[in-house]
């Protein structure tokens, strides 16, 4: 599957994911690691719809294709060597 991410849809997934890393590093005013209740429910909201395994997988193909495209790619030439194994 792959798909076109809207800026909008990116930029939910990374606002939610930053009030998780920062609620962990304990640089979140309104989300502390302690209650349970809240990140429980900020990490269902992330995993299971903005972000789920298909989504996870759709994004990191589509980086990927990115990096393989770009010809200054540090990863070229690992990544075109992992292709052609499949």
């Amino acid at each position: 599957m792959t798909k076109n991410f809207t800026e909008v849809e990116l930029l939910e997934i990374i606002s939610c994911a930053d009030e998780l890393i920062t609620a962990l590093d304990g640089t979140n005013e309104d989300l502390h690691r302690d209650n349970s209740t809240k990140m429980c429910e900020t990490w269902d909201h992330l995993n299971d719809h903005l972000a789920p395994p298909a989504v996870v997988k759709a994004l990191a193909q589509e980086l990927l294709a990115a990096r393989m495209n770009h010809p200054d790619s540090l990863y070229t030439p690992m990544l075109r060597n992992i292709e052609d194994r499949k």
